[in-house]
């Protein structure tokens, strides 16, 4: 981003600001009144339920009561009614024996006005019972009648509420949108995140060309000059490996474009890392181009000898019957040598043979020990 002359409207911006704060203020202070009101009328309606609530309880326990003692009391009348029968019939046994005729007689007429009592105090109960139910009924209409009252105040005051939130949104979301018009107009974005290689742009200059590169800092990349006589041996695709002073590790690449027209320092072409860990924007990479490729028998440099009539010599270790090891020395013929290995195009070494490095006081039939040789495994290319 490079920040251009515009300090009026700076000015401007700044003052939008300023009213803005003020106007989110003012809207804040509304918000948390009212708020609060709907905190107090949800806490009123609270206490007015749970109120009624607790009536509703003591009705339902007086009824259940009055029930018991009704329950009780009927039991009663049953058990008196049972008596006064039975006394009854008594009388009507006994009535030839005067004496006792008239002790039965107290009996059942005492039986008689207990039954009596009794029956009066169960339609009293059972009245009672009525008027109760009557109140429990009327209390939870009058509870459900204020409930829905208190919720519909509360509903009023929540879309109120509501109301007011979204208004302050969208005044402020007016006034972001305005700011943020008014501030593109002084700032200029790249198009894509990356790194700034390269700042072209100064303070004060009018935006009307190229004001900075931009590289990825995701998706490096290596590239390279080839000069004429290479550049159509090469095509994309074509894989690559380069060193970096940071690190002796080799990273594999790829062409991923090649230039069609000449640079005064020749073809530019570009190579597309495999893996990017360890590497930084500006290091200077050693690049081996792959020409050609294919599966040779190869072994380490230190391993070969030149001598002095040109003949080309590896020495291995092969082991005896009775268990020694001896340097057994073969002539060999090379063929393509890098910075690593040599290939062997002859067929006198066999693949997995113990080879021995740096063999310049080794001779043929001479004793090896095993901290002299190397196990090659492999094919190397």
């Amino acid at each position: 981003l490079f920040q251009l002359d515009g300090t009026a409207l700076q000015e401007q911006i700044s003052k939008l600001d300023q009213d803005a704060d003020s106007a989110k203020q003012q809207s804040d202070l509304k918000y948390q009144y009212a708020a609060a009101q709907l905190a107090q009328a949800k806490e009123s309606m609270a206490k007015q339920v749970q109120a009624l609530q607790r009536r509703e309880q003591e009705l339902q326990n007086a009824a259940s009561q009055l029930r018991r003692m009704y329950q009780e009391t009927d039991a009663r009348c049953e058990n008196a009614r049972l008596t006064v029968n039975r006394l009854a019939e008594t009388l009507n046994a006994m009535q030839p024996d005067a004496e006792n005729y008239t002790e039965t007689e107290k009996e059942y007429s005492e039986a008689a006005e207990q039954y009596g009592s009794l029956c009066e105090i169960a339609d009293s109960l059972a009245l009672q019972i009525a008027q109760t139910e009557a109140e429990l009924h009327d209390a939870e209409q009058d509870t459900e009648s204020t409930r829905l009252d208190l919720e519909k105040e509360i509903s009023e005051q929540e879309y109120e509420l509501k109301t007011m939130q979204n208004d302050a949104a969208g005044s402020d979301a007016q006034t972001l949108e305005k700011l943020r018009q008014q501030s593109n107009s002084l700032t200029v974005t790249a198009p894509c995140a990356g790194i700034v290689s390269e700042c072209i742009g100064t303070a004060g200059q009018l935006c009307d060309g190229l004001l900075a590169k931009i590289m990825p800092d995701d998706a490096f990349s290596v590239q390279l000059y080839v000069p004429d006589r290479a550049v159509l041996a090469l095509k994309t695709g074509q894989k690559a490996s380069f060193r970096t002073d940071a690190s002796a590790e080799a990273y594999a690449c790829t062409i991923s474009d090649i230039s069609a027209v000449r640079d005064t320092e020749g073809f530019a072409v570009r190579l597309q890392p495999q893996q990017q860990d360890g590497l930084l924007i500006g290091m200077q990479a050693y690049v081996t181009l792959i020409l050609e490729e294919k599966e040779a028998c190869a072994v380490p440099n230190a391993a070969v000898c030149y001598t002095d009539d040109g003949t080309v010599c590896v020495y291995t270790a092969e082991q005896q019957a009775d268990g020694r090891e001896i340097a057994v020395r073969h002539e060999v013929k090379t063929g393509i040598v890098d910075q690593d290995y040599t290939e062997i195009i002859s067929d006198e070494l066999q693949q997995g043979a113990q080879i021995i490095l740096e063999p310049s006081d080794v001779y043929d039939g001479a004793a090896v020990t095993r901290n002299e040789t190397e196990s090659q495994h492999d094919q190397n290319t």
